[in-house]
């Protein structure tokens, strides 16, 4: 019987505390080359910002599932 094959998905989460990125501002470099490279994975990438509440940055990477293999 072969196995079952499944998607599963890697998910990064960072978090600050002691500032924010101020969301309106006009994007800099840095966060150019994370969309860049989230967009080169297929990842779907959040950013949250908020003046007083911090920053969180999601992630998440979608794993290609190992191909069935039949069973010895």
């Amino acid at each position: 019987m072969p196995r079952r094959s499944y998607r599963t998905d890697l998910t990064l989460i960072v978090e600050s505390d002691v500032g924010s990125f101020g969301l309106k501002r006009i994007e800099g470099l840095g966060m150019h080359n994370i969309r860049l490279r989230a967009r080169y994975l297929n990842a779907d990438l959040q950013l949250d910002s908020e003046p007083g509440r911090g920053t969180t940055l999601t992630l998440r990477v979608p794993l290609e599932a190992p191909a069935a293999t039949p069973a010895a």
